[in-house]
């Protein structure tokens, strides 16, 4: 590897490894403000509320409010060489300061049964719990350990910690949360069990997290101390970057910085140059790529001059109004600006205009690059503007039209990627696309790995009865990562977690042996697994004595994660193994509260 491109890996890294240096005695690093000082509570008050109820009361109900909880401060917290305690009750210790975008890290130490948290933006949050049997919270998840966001909805990703990494009790634990937008990682004691999450609105499921907030210490049920509390706001040009290399394989640069190679369109009307495209003052007209795209995700920045207006023309035909005559025109303005102050909802940033409304408030001040990412699949899409989620609909169930106008291009499979500019000097830079026709949904077929029993493979994937201790080495010659093992201990009479794991194949077991011991928990587990190895390109044996049980968390996957149909992801379940009519049953009802 060159010497430039080395250093440019290095720097794109540095970030992830930094936090387990100089980090102690309450002294920050550089960079870094200290949120508690080591001798007291300057900079803190007391809080445990509903942020939008606190700022819909009146100046004085909330100044009387705010006196009560720094009087329930005084009662439950205090600073003992160096360290701030809590004994198990009172307010929610809160910053004074509302924070962003971050990176925090925290030094805490609990006892056992006691039950904490870290709420970023004034919402739950980063769970922190005892994560023993006896601590008596196994049937919610402690089992799993601390750092995950508990408070997420069942079965999506950073609902539970990814690893268990937490530390005996009577030691200290070191987290690390990085938060750009809803985008949410989390490491603790140097493990990752978190990455890069959206973290769901706990007040109001319909929207986005908050843009910004107050840190807030959680505490009920046992005494916690904390200490070397630090953190670090993050730029718009760190946070871009941040968000634009996360799982970044497979994207195409499809704007090269310096000319319209690969454009069609009115590319008069638009400059190119040091790696910026931009609409020329009083011009316009919708430049398009030559490529057509049908399912893609783009990725790009983009910069408005106030009151600009642009658009990001979605499965364009090539010829007419892209708003109508295309997919949609997903809006790019400066929303806040007092020229729109009458407009639509659905004319906001991000909208798929004149049919649905985005979530407003997400835009970076004027004059700062914002990050979108634009996700289009079958007649969905999603938007999701610095980190946070602002649109996901799907256009086939529109019927109501902005001014009664019809939108016969919204059904269109296939179209151009482009720009539909409006007469500003909208600017964009990164723009990238990764198409997603290559990779619809992978189909079941059968397979073979040595004797084991009813294998099938769909993709990476492989779904299976059992595997004899001599088929291990045909696992690692098919280049299965990892055993995902179904069945209960002693089942067998060989020890495969160490016959596998001395394969150099990672293992991991999510026993259930009845349709009354497939709990949603499970479900949750299976799900987490096999995303994340979907999404780094691993496989992955998933195995039991038939298949039966196989074909259960293979039938919630599939419809949940991949987007199959009930009635053909159950008719494959039933070809992987799938026969008992309980497991079919709980199937049917996890995913049914999943997709509620």
């Amino acid at each position: 590897m060159h010497l430039a491109k080395s250093l440019a890996v290095f720097m794109a890294t540095l970030w992830m490894v930094l936090p387990s240096q100089a980090q102690e005695n309450n002294q920050p690093p550089a960079g870094y403000t200290a949120l508690f000082n080591g001798r007291d509570l300057d900079g803190w008050y007391g809080m445990n509320a509903d942020p939008r109820k606190l700022a819909a009361m009146s100046a004085a109900d909330r100044a009387a409010k705010h006196a009560r909880d720094l009087e329930d401060v005084r009662q439950h917290w205090t600073v003992e060489n160096g360290e701030l305690v809590n004994d198990g009750h009172g307010v929610y210790l809160t910053t004074d300061k509302d924070y962003g975008d971050i990176e925090l890290w925290i030094d805490y130490r609990t006892v056992p049964k006691a039950d904490s948290g870290i709420y970023l933006r004034a919402t739950p949050q980063v769970q922190i719990w005892d994560y023993t049997e006896a601590g008596g919270k196994w049937n919610i998840g402690a089992d799993k350990g601390s750092g995950g966001l508990w408070n997420n909805n069942p079965g999506t990703p950073g609902k539970d910690p990814l690893v268990l990494a937490d530390k005996p009790f009577g030691q200290w634990n070191r987290m690390r949360i990085v938060q750009v937008g809803a985008r949410t990682s989390v490491w603790l004691n140097d493990k990752q069990v978190v990455d890069h999450a959206i973290m769901g609105n706990y007040w109001d499921r319909q929207q986005p997290l908050f843009r910004t907030g107050p840190v807030q210490l959680q505490t009920h049920g046992g005494e916690i101390r904390w200490r070397n509390l630090f953190i670090r706001e993050i730029s718009s040009d760190e946070a871009n970057r941040i968000l634009s290399r996360y799982h970044e394989d497979g994207f195409e640069t499809i704007f090269n910085g310096r000319d319209f190679t690969g454009w069609e369109g009115p590319t008069n009307n638009y400059e190119a140059a040091q790696g910026v495209l931009m609409c020329k003052p009083g011009k316009g007209g919708t430049i398009y790529t030559t490529q057509e795209y049908g399912d893609f995700v783009a990725r790009l920045e983009f910069k408005l001059p106030p009151g600009g207006n642009n658009g990001l023309a979605i499965r364009y035909p090539g010829k007419g109004d892209t708003a109508y005559g295309g997919m949609t025109e997903l809006q790019v303005l400066d929303t806040e600006h007092r020229r729109y102050r009458t407009i639509d909802p659905r004319q906001a940033h991000g909208s798929a205009y004149g049919m649905v409304a985005a979530q407003r408030g997400y835009l970076r001040p004027t004059g700062d690059w914002n990050f979108q990412e634009v996700t289009v699949q079958g007649s969905t899409i999603r938007v999701e503007l610095n980190g946070n989620v602002i649109l996901d609909a799907d256009l086939s169930t529109v019927s109501e039209f902005m001014g009664d106008r019809p939108h016969p291009g919204k059904d269109l499979a296939k179209g151009h990627f482009g720009f539909a500019g409006h007469s500003d000097p909208v600017q964009f830079r990164n723009v990238r696309i990764k198409s997603l026709d290559r990779e619809r949904v992978a189909r079941l077929e059968k397979a073979v790995l040595g004797s084991t029993r009813n294998v099938h493979r769909c993709g990476l994937l492989y779904l299976a009865g059992q595997p004899g201790k001599d088929d291990v080495e045909k696992l690692k010659e098919a280049g299965i990562d990892l055993v995902l093992d179904l069945r209960t201990p002693g089942e067998i009479d060989w020890d495969e977690p160490a016959v596998v794991q001395n394969a150099g194949i990672a293992y991991q077991r999510l026993p259930f042996r009845a349709p009354d011991t497939l709990t949603d928990e499970v479900f949750n587990a299976a799900r987490q697994t096999l995303r994340a190895a979907r999404d780094k390109n691993e496989s992955v044996l998933v195995h039991c004595g038939s298949a039966n049980r196989v074909g259960a968390v293979w039938l919630a996957y599939r419809v949940l994660d991949e987007g199959v149909a009930w009635s053909e992801a159950l008719a494959e379940a039933k070809q992987v193994g799938l026969r008992t009519p309980g497991y079919v049953e709980r199937a049917e009802a996890y995913i049914r509260h999943a997709q509620e």
